[in-house]
């Protein structure tokens, strides 16, 4: 709801936006700096259904491990829930093996123990790539694990992830520069990809000025598609009391477009439901519903993409706090 923006003086009166107004300051404000505490450190609750309640994201399950993991649709990133998918979609896809890797399907199984794998030895230049094509479609995140074991190479030594255009593989990050004369490198990395393609794949560029041995690995290539998402998260018994009927949801922003939207609900397990509420239309709000039976036990947090040529991994967020109280 809108309140005016005049300011009050005695004899105002106050409307029932402007008053909605006032509290979603005020609530906004508290939300915004006790998610921050979350982040930072563990939180204190009162017993006395006096408080609001909230969870940071500083890793999958929360700082109150709240969160379900098994049941929210976003998938983590680094310390935020953005609008992608949890549902990898490489199994699904056409694999691109053009230079015949050993045991191919193991980069595609979500299993980081086992690899697909190229080993050859004394030559000089060796670029080989592994991934996914597929039908045009926006890709928010993804997910590699990569190894590479080379000797006596003399020039720089490259693993990238790159993305197809339909007709052309172009560079999105290198993740390993590599100089020395021989080593091995193994790591596990998360990348924006934020980009309609149709391919992705890990590429070793391995070219020296003489003759090289190379195990190139891949455990894992998976990505993720840009979605309206929810996460789930179990609110602690005591926390409020039996008959909201209004409440106002805070979400810590990370990443945010215009047109994009943050809506939650409040449901229990004997079939209350606030319905979907506003977080984010605009601005956080008061909102109000029927009143509950029974005390609330879960929050429902919904990321919402723009409609038209979303940008991947938006909205995000890193926290969500939540007040009620009985009207």
């Amino acid at each position: 709801m809108a309140g005016s923006t005049e300011p009050f003086t005695d004899g105002s009166i106050i409307t029932a936006g402007g008053q909605n107004s006032a509290h979603a300051r005020k609530y906004t404000l508290e939300g915004l700096n006790h998610i921050r505490q979350l982040i930072d450190r563990a939180g204190v609750y009162s017993a006395g259904q006096i408080d609001g309640w909230g969870e940071a994201y500083i890793d999958a399950d929360g700082r109150n491990n709240s969160v379900d993991t098994g049941t929210t649709t976003s998938l983590f990133y680094t310390d935020k829930y953005p609008a992608t998918s949890n549902v990898n979609s490489a199994p699904s896809d056409t694999t691109h093996d053009p230079n015949s890797f050993t045991n191919v399907n193991n980069a595609f199984d979500e299993n980081l123990t086992t690899y697909a794998n190229k080993t050859v030895a004394n030559s000089a230049t060796q670029q080989y790539g592994l991934g996914k094509t597929f039908a045009s479609k926006g890709i928010g995140i993804a997910v590699v694990k990569y190894y590479a074991d080379w000797d006596n190479n003399i020039g720089n030594n490259y693993i990238k992830i790159q993305t197809y255009n339909g007709s052309t593989w172009t560079d999105v990050e290198t993740l390993e520069t590599l100089s020395a004369a021989l080593g091995t490198v193994t790591d596990t990395k998360t990348i924006i990809i934020n980009s309609t393609v149709e391919g992705v794949r890990i590429y070793f560029d391995f070219t020296g000025t003489t003759s090289q041995d190379l195990d190139a690995r891949v455990y894992e290539i998976s990505y993720y598609e840009p979605s309206t998402v929810e996460i789930y998260h179990t609110i602690p018994t005591g926390t409020f009391p039996a008959t909201i009927s209004s409440a106002i949801g805070i979400p810590l922003i990370e990443d945010w477009e215009t047109g994009a939207n943050i809506q939650y609900k409040l449901t229990n397990t004997g079939g209350d439901d606030s319905g979907w509420l506003d977080a984010m239309d605009t601005s956080p709000e008061v909102s109000s519903f029927t009143a509950f039976t029974a005390e609330p036990d879960t929050l429902i947090v919904k990321l919402i993409p723009k409609t038209t040529s979303p940008t991947a991994a938006y909205p995000s967020v890193r926290g969500f706090f939540i007040n009620t109280w009985s009207d």
